[in-house]
């Protein structure tokens, strides 16, 4: 084991010194391959990622990036921005595996200027181990930037004991689309168990995917406190909610599909909520 640690670390040394590239070592340390894209099979390789990346978007004009991940990851959590402050720049996160959380924080904090989209990848809060396992953050905090969730992907399993969103909270002008994918089994001590939309210039723009099984005190699939949410399909479900049937505007509490606050829910053409279906509604 120690000869295979001295020839990694040798091998490191050299390309550090030399610029070498070759594509085994930076497949095993996440580093660039074909211009763009990072191979991801380790948490170490996900630390060289984000690191490679931010340095190339500040000192290079390359401004989109591929991270794939080829294994199962734990990462540390983000209380601030995962990729740093760095604006104008396009993530994309593949490969159909899991990153779990390894500690308080979110698993990916995206701030303005930022996009990140992830495809089946499964984001994995402590809580799918035990469910009394508490986080103080939304599983992804959109904070100014832009989310989206495509097919296949999955953000689950995380309890957000102080705050609101269990799955996923925007604010301050954070922009969040689901064209796939489901978002379930997080709790929202207070607002959003699935989903909450949390200042006046944010939205969420619901087109495909699933959100259901989440917990919180008021809207326990999505809860609108300000900004917008606008839904052409997939379906929404309460903690114990057969589908969009139960929408509070205003009062009351519970795991209910959607409760619309100070915002504003655009019920656009036709989408399948299960039970009670809606069609062209606004809210309120």
């Amino acid at each position: 084991m120690k000869r295979k640690l001295y020839l990694i670390a040798g091998l490191l040394l050299c390309c550090s010194v030399t610029g070498c590239r070759n594509p085994w070592m930076e497949k095993l340390v996440g580093h660039l391959i074909n211009d763009d894209a990072f191979y991801v099979p380790r948490k170490w390789s996900w630390d060289g990622a984000v690191a490679e990346i931010e340095n190339l978007a500040t000192e290079t004009d390359i401004k989109n990036f591929r991270i794939i991940l080829t294994g199962n990851i734990s990462i540390n959590a983000s209380q601030t921005a995962t990729f740093d402050t760095t604006s104008d720049i396009s993530i994309s996160i593949t490969g159909n595996k899991t990153i779990n959380l390894n500690d308080t924080g979110s698993l990916l904090y995206i701030s303005s200027g930022q996009t990140v989209t992830i495809k089946g990848v499964h984001l994995r809060g402590r809580g799918i181990v035990d469910p009394n396992d508490e986080n103080m953050f939304s599983l992804v905090t959109v904070d100014g930037g832009t989310f989206t969730m495509q097919s296949k992907s999955l953000v689950s399993g995380n309890n957000n004991a102080i705050g609101s969103g269990g799955g996923v909270v925007v604010i301050n002008g954070g922009t969040f689309t689901m064209t796939g994918g489901t978002i379930s089994q997080n709790i929202a001590s207070n607002n959003g168990g699935g989903v909450h939309v949390d200042s006046a210039l944010c939205s969420f723009t619901m087109t495909g995917g699933a959100i259901s099984q989440n917990t919180a005190q008021t809207g326990g699939g999505v809860h609108v406190n300000n900004g917008k949410f606008y839904m052409t399909g997939g379906k929404v479900h309460g903690e114990n909610d057969p589908g969009l049937s139960n929408i509070i505007v205003s009062g009351g509490s519970g795991g209910k599909a959607l409760y619309v606050s100070n915002g504003t829910a655009y019920i656009i053409g036709y989408a399948d909520h299960t039970a009670g279906h809606l069609a062209d509604t606004t809210i309120p």
